[in-house]
């Protein structure tokens, strides 16, 4: 993947590590694996800093002046791995709040707070920060359902948690099978893409 508009402001020896999507990257002419790095990235004519070191930059994805509840932000404290949010977690913070998860990723958000161990498998693990494979293998009624559910050329996260219950699956294997035929999952019910 060439990546344009990237100013490179430090590395260190040891790579890449961190950053979604730069593994194996060409970045401004060169080839690195893994690096711990901080970069400015241009988009729209705005500077983003972003830094693989600190994590941080999640509430800039949140309109500005969105209020934070404490009451989530105290409950997403407690309820903290490692200071990272396991999605089935924030799930279970949405269920006894009674809210809806996305706003318990728009908290994390603002929180700064990582999200961690998605249950499709597509984000938040070590080393490999995804743990879905592609299978390609499957059964046809399974694979139409996939693809009944799309909608523009996506599958959404919760649309393939109701195909994992309604074939009595796992959540990671219908991932699988969206890995192993190509078929992007988002959004997330968290926001985390």
């Amino acid at each position: 993947m060439l990546l344009t508009g990237i100013k490179i402001l430090g590395s260190s020896p040891k790579g890449l590590a961190g950053l979604e999507g730069f593994e194996g990257s060409r970045i401004q002419g060169f080839q690195e694996s893994r690096a711990q790095v901080k970069c400015q990235i241009l988009l729209s004519g705005k500077v983003k800093q972003m830094s693989s070191e600190s994590g941080k930059g999640y509430s800039q994805k949140q309109a500005p002046g969105t209020k934070l509840n404490p009451e989530l932000a105290e409950e997403i404290k407690k309820r903290l791995r490692g200071g990272l949010l396991p999605c089935a977690v924030a799930f279970k913070i949405a269920k006894d709040m009674k809210i809806p998860p996305i706003s318990v990723g728009q908290a994390a958000d603002l929180l700064e707070v990582p999200l961690a161990k998605c249950q499709l498998g597509l984000f938040g693990y070590t080393p490999d920060k995804k743990i879905a494979r592609a299978e390609t293998t499957t059964s046809q009624e399974l694979l139409a359902a996939i693809r009944e559910s799309m909608h523009n050329d996506r599958l959404a996260c919760e649309a393939a948690w109701q195909i994992a219950d309604r074939f009595k699956m796992t959540r990671l294997k219908v991932s699988n099978v969206c890995e192993g035929h190509e078929i992007k999952i988002k959004p997330c019910q968290l926001g985390a893409f």
